[in-house]
């Protein structure tokens, strides 16, 4: 019993583990290498994963933090940056949020 238990338990991290390196290799490294090659971008904090972490035609691009030295056209720019990365992809919806509160979205109306 308490090696099905445990063979669950590992099971359950293995699975997790996955899903979060999925999201961090397909959406947050493309947004911190697009931070980290545009000397202005710097200031600028964002965290990009799919819905629930596993709806993979729904992203959410969330704003953590911008420096006071950075305007709205930085965080537009990084935002335009990172879109041009992913151009060849398709996404139902796009939801912004700010420090982890949805704010609006956009809808693929397809």
């Amino acid at each position: 019993m308490k090696k099905v238990l445990l063979g669950l338990l590992i099971t359950a991290f293995v699975l997790i583990g996955g899903i979060c390196l999925y999201n961090y290799s397909q959406l947050q490294v493309v947004i911190n290498d697009v931070i980290k090659n545009d000397t202005r971008n710097i200031g600028i904090s964002v965290k990009v994963y799919y819905v629930d972490y596993i709806n993979t035609s729904e992203i959410v691009y969330d704003l953590k933090s911008v420096s006071p030295t950075n305007s709205s056209a930085d965080v537009f720019r990084v935002f335009l940056q990172f879109s041009d990365k992913l151009k060849g992809k398709t996404y139902k919806k796009i939801i912004f949020a700010y420090k982890g509160n949805y704010k609006f979205m956009i809808k693929d109306k397809r």
